[in-house]
């Protein structure tokens, strides 16, 4: 009978023959399937267990990739005024003065130590909050750093780095002691940025292990003041109703003071605090009739109308947009002669470039971490295992 497949005898002759041994060739697959199989799990196995040894301080699935610190930083010597020149408002100034004298001097009324070490900085965003951290910090610590605890892309990541900072920092205190033979007065300064992604109140589905990184915080918050270490925390939020209640209460972070916009007043000091600044620095500035005058009715203008959007500037906003306006001017010539033009333009430059970053920020839907939870189980089958080993 011809074949429409065109095939020769030899070739049926073949596929007959592989018809009767169909069970060896079923056979010779589940055992190559099993080998495959064997050997996927040998790699797992052995890249888990080096894994697992590599892990130290609870480091998470990596160990220190993904919870590398910020160095600490050793400031110069401080200015006795610093508070008192600065460019804050009058409230935030006696605030932040009481909460740093009350460490100082609440066991000389009381006999006991009831002043709050730690301080938290809340407001909108852009009001100087970490700016005043700062410079806190570079003229009143002995070293300070300023971090983010937010988990990274490996669970556990966060509780490794709080660990390392808060150890760094007793270290610090300890060999200042043994140099100096006597109590660290300065304070070691750990500055929290965005304290509210590490310290939320409610549990979230996005971030599976923050309610782990917020009870490692305040383990070691509370270890500072049982080991009365002289490290001062200063936490900054744009959320302070997010934060969870155990955080903000006595001993841990009771203290706090809050950022606003400027209102006019301030407004007006500040306009007149950068006027005194450049007037007592020699320049070969111009400047036209009732030219700050016309800076104040500009920056107030300007504030009115945004402060419906819960948008708002600072000091160094203003500061930013006289000095680009004056760059603007900067020729051959021997005077520049400041334009209050540019002024209005270079400032509502700086509030148009807020304005969209609050517009992101509101239309910006965060994906479930899945990744970092698969991580995080991951990591959890590694440790419960690798003791076995």
């Amino acid at each position: 009978m011809e074949s429409f497949l065109h095939l020769d005898p030899q070739q049926i002759e073949q596929i007959q023959e592989q018809k009767k041994n169909w069970w060896k060739r079923l056979i010779w697959a589940l055992f190559s399937f099993l080998g495959s199989l064997l050997k996927t799990f040998l790699v797992v196995f052995i890249v888990s267990f080096a894994i697992s040894k590599t892990i130290a301080n609870d480091g998470g699935l990596f160990g220190d990739k993904f919870s590398k610190v910020e160095e600490f930083v050793y400031p110069e010597p401080s200015q006795e005024k610093w508070l008192e020149d600065s460019i804050f408002p009058d409230r935030v100034k006696d605030e932040l003065d009481i909460w740093n004298n009350s460490k100082k001097l609440s066991s000389n009324f009381f006999g006991s130590e009831i002043g709050e070490d730690h301080l938290l900085l809340y407001g909108p965003p852009g009001t100087g909050k970490t700016y005043l951290a700062e410079m806190f910090a570079k003229n009143e610590a002995l070293a300070y750093t300023r971090v983010n605890f937010a988990t990274e892309f490996v669970v556990g990541s966060s509780k490794a780095k709080q660990d390392k900072i808060f150890q760094q920092a007793k270290k610090i205190i300890e060999e200042k002691q043994k140099e100096t033979l006597c109590k660290v007065t300065k304070p070691v300064v750990i500055i929290i940025d965005e304290i509210d992604a590490v310290g939320r109140k409610t549990f979230s589905p996005i971030s599976p292990n923050n309610n782990e990184a917020t009870d490692n915080l305040l383990i070691n918050i509370d270890k500072i003041r049982q080991e009365k270490l002289n490290i001062v925390i200063i936490a900054t939020t744009n959320y302070s109703s997010v934060l969870d209640p155990a955080l903000v209460r006595t001993g841990r972070f009771g203290y706090q003071i809050k950022f606003s916009y400027p209102t006019e007043s301030e407004i007006d000091k500040m306009v007149e605090r950068c006027q005194e600044k450049v007037s007592s620095r020699p320049n070969n500035i111009d400047w036209p009739d009732n030219y700050w005058l016309q800076i104040k009715e500009i920056t107030q203008n300007i504030g009115k109308e945004v402060q419906n959007l819960g948008i708002g500037f600072t000091l160094l906003d203003i500061e930013k947009s006289l000095q680009y306006s004056w760059i603007k001017k900067m020729s051959s010539a021997s005077k520049i002669i400041p334009n209050i033009a540019d002024y209005r333009s270079e400032l509502e430059k700086i509030i148009r470039s807020k304005v969209q970053i609050q517009n992101n920020q509101a239309n910006f839907q965060p994906e479930p971490n899945l990744l970092g939870t698969i991580f995080h189980n991951l990591n959890d089958f590694v440790r419960t295992n690798s003791s076995n080993y």
